[in-house]
């Protein structure tokens, strides 16, 4: 198999740091997942030693008890955006939830996980749009610039980018439904 496939993830429960919409009980945890999944041995154990990452999950549970809750699970598109910060906008996905949880993750680098890879220098607003678009939105430094700043600040923090694609962020879904004991999302 391949390195990391075999991994489960340790999940301990946390304190949400929000209030849930009206009416709702959501439960926070933490993830420890491998920095890098080629640590992990083929029998899915992470050496003591090796680096790990805290992956944010936020679980809404479902109305209903269901033996096989197949959960849905979601996650944001970003630039940089965890899905527990879509939470409020999400209240028409509740009607979902009747036989289904809903579980929401904020991948490598975004939202509450950790590291969380923000650059406090620009806007989500300034991201999402342009001069073209507003052109009022004409900052004194160049967008490119902060956010190449961040980028050197990361670096000189240690950070290894290379811990954050699409395939790590793939192994952590899959070790986090095994360390919740889902059989399938």
């Amino acid at each position: 198999t391949e390195a990391g496939t075999a991994y489960i993830a340790e999940i301990e429960r946390v304190e949400c740091p929000f209030n849930a919409p009206r009416g709702d009980i959501a439960a926070c945890f933490e993830a420890s997942v491998p920095k890098f999944y080629e640590d992990v041995a083929a029998d899915g154990v992470l050496p003591e030693e090796a680096p790990r990452l805290t992956i944010a999950v936020t679980v809404l549970s479902n109305f209903i008890e269901v033996d096989d809750p197949d959960p849905i699970v979601m996650i944001a598109g970003g630039p940089g955006q965890g899905a527990s910060q879509l939470l409020p906008a999400h209240g028409p996905a509740l009607q979902l939830r009747r036989a289904r949880s809903i579980v929401m993750i904020d991948q490598r680098g975004t939202g509450r996980s950790v590291p969380a890879l923000t650059c406090d220098e620009t806007s989500v607003l300034e991201l999402d749009e342009n001069r073209l678009n507003d052109p009022d939105l004409m900052p004194d430094t160049p967008t490119e610039e902060r956010l190449a700043q961040c980028i050197a600040d990361w670096r000189e923090q240690g950070v290894d980018f290379n811990a954050f694609d699409t395939r790590a962020a793939t192994r952590d879904l899959q070790a986090i439904r095994r360390g919740f004991g889902i059989r399938q999302w």
